[in-house]
C-alpha cells in the first residue's frame, strides 16, 4: 500500500513517536497518517493491523482518505476479516460526502460488481450522474456511453451528443473519438441544432446564477 502524504520521506523513530502521541491525542489527520506508516511499513514493521486501528479511528470522523483505504482494507481483508458489506458502505458514505471521483467510483461499483456489489442500473446511472453533474470528465464519459447503449436507460444521441461533448471539453480522449464518431452517423442539421440547445442551455444557466 502507498500513500503520497505518508511515504514521501522515511519516518524517524522520533516521528512516529511525536505522530502517536498526536494520534492518541485525537488528531484525526494524526490517526490517519499513523495508519499509513504502519501499512507501509515506513520507519516500522509493516503491521495491518495496527494500521487498520488508525484507520478506522480517523474515518470514523469522515476522513476521505481513510475512508477509502478503509473500504479497501475490508475488501482485501487486510488488518480484519475481509467484509464486503463493511467495504461497500464505506464507498456509500463517500459517495454522499460529495467528491464527484467517489460518486464515480460507487457508480463503477453498481456496474461492475467489484467489492461484491449487486449491480443495480438505477443506482449506477444515479451516481454516474451526481459525478458527471460535478464536471468530472470520466463520470460524464461513463454516462454518454450507457446513454449511446440504450439498455439501462433509453438512448438519446442528443444527451449522449451533450455528455461526451462535456465530457470532451474536460480533456477525456476517448470522449474525443466517441464524440466523432456520434458526429459522423448524424445528419450535419441536427449536430447544429444539438449545439444550439446545447448553448442556450448553458447560456440559461450562467443567468440564472
Amino acid at each position: 500500500m502507498n500513500n503520497q502524504a505518508s511515504s514521501a520521506t522515511v519516518m524517524t523513530a522520533a516521528d512516529i513517536e511525536n505522530l502517536t502521541q498526536s494520534a492518541e491525542a485525537g488528531n484525526i489527520e494524526a490517526q490517519h497518517q499513523l495508519g499509513m506508516v504502519y501499512a507501509n511499513g515506513n520507519g516500522v514493521e509493516l503491521n495491518y493491523s495496527k494500521a487498520f486501528l488508525w484507520i478506522e479511528k480517523a474515518a470514523s470522523h469522515n476522513h476521505p482518505q481513510s475512508m477509502r483505504t478503509l473500504a479497501w482494507l475490508y475488501a482485501n481483508g487486510f488488518g480484519t476479516d475481509q467484509n464486503d458489506e463493511k467495504a461497500q458502505q464505506c464507498c456509500y458514505k463517500l459517495a454522499e460526502l460529495g467528491d464527484a471521483k467517489d460518486q464515480y467510483f460507487l457508480a463503477s461499483l453498481y456496474q461492475t460488481g467489484v467489492y461484491g456489489m449487486t449491480a443495480d442500473s438505477k443506482k449506477m446511472i444515479h451516481w454516474y450522474y451526481q459525478s458527471a453533474q460535478q464536471h468530472y470528465a470520466r463520470a460524464q464519459y461513463a454516462l454518454a456511453k450507457i446513454i449511446l447503449k440504450g439498455v439501462d436507460i433509453e438512448a438519446n444521441d442528443e444527451m449522449a451528443f451533450q455528455w461526451l461533448s462535456l465530457a470532451n471539453l474536460n480533456g477525456h480522449k476517448k470522449a474525443e473519438e466517441e464524440l466523432r464518431k456520434l458526429i459522423q452517423r448524424l445528419p450535419a442539421d441536427m449536430i447544429e441544432a444539438y449545439k444550439k440547445r446545447m448553448t442556450d442551455s448553458i447560456e440559461s444557466s450562467i443567468q440564472q446564477s
